[in-house]
């Protein structure tokens, strides 16, 4: 489900939040909130995929709710129902501070992904960011499987203390792979992990797991 506010989107499951905030967002629902069904949006998507603009605009009831949504683009619309209710306080779950934070290359991180096979692994994958002898910024990629572990470095630059953090493979990539430039921020192992980076404005919060480190 996505919600939907004047100068935001936000969507989320039980570990994944992704947040877009842009002034362009003016949907002129003042201070009410619209929650789109994510089959809608996932269908819009498809439909529109190769279009350069698309409009998103909401149509009220007769008691000046948002009832229904619509994705137009030239000759095209999309109408959906809302759902009705109140979407969870998600910016609470939004960290505002950070003990550690790491700046890398998303292209670099993607092609180090693609050394570790996730389908052998069992404890999703570890992360230490660390600075080494020669004081230089690392992040250490680590998986296990149960005839192989991998441990691969790569560059980033550590704002802050070290860290690290235990998160599912697939979670790293989904969150990273919107950018080119990305910002790990993190405050304990078992704290949620904010993503930010080169588009302005979107910021993704992912659920760490517990390990025995």
């Amino acid at each position: 489900m996505v919600c939907a506010s004047d100068g935001r989107m936000a969507s989320a499951d039980g570990f994944r939040l992704y947040s877009y905030e842009n002034s362009k967002l003016d949907f002129g629902l003042g201070k009410t909130e619209a929650l789109v069904l994510g089959s809608t949006v996932q269908k819009a998507v498809r439909l529109f995929a190769k279009k350069d603009k698309v409009e998103v605009g909401f149509k009220r009831s007769s008691t000046n709710l948002p009832q229904e949504v619509y994705f137009k683009s030239g000759d095209t619309v999309l109408i959906g129902q809302l759902v009705q209710g109140t979407y969870p306080k998600y910016q609470q779950l939004i960290p505002q501070t950070f003990l550690c934070k790491a700046s890398f290359s998303v292209p670099l991180m993607l092609e180090r992904l693609a050394l570790i096979n996730p389908a052998n692994m069992w404890n999703g994958l570890r992360m230490k960011f660390t600075r080494t002898v020669k004081q230089e910024d690392v992040c250490l990629l680590i998986g296990k499987s149960d005839y192989v572990e991998y441990e691969l470095s790569l560059p980033v630059k550590i704002d802050g203390d070290e860290g690290k953090v235990a998160v599912q493979y697939n979670y790293i990539e989904d969150a990273v792979k919107y950018f080119s430039l990305c910002h790990i921020e993190l405050t304990s192992p078992q704290s949620p992990m904010k993503f930010t980076g080169d588009i302005e404005g979107l910021t993704v919060v992912v659920m760490p797991f517990y390990v025995q480190w």
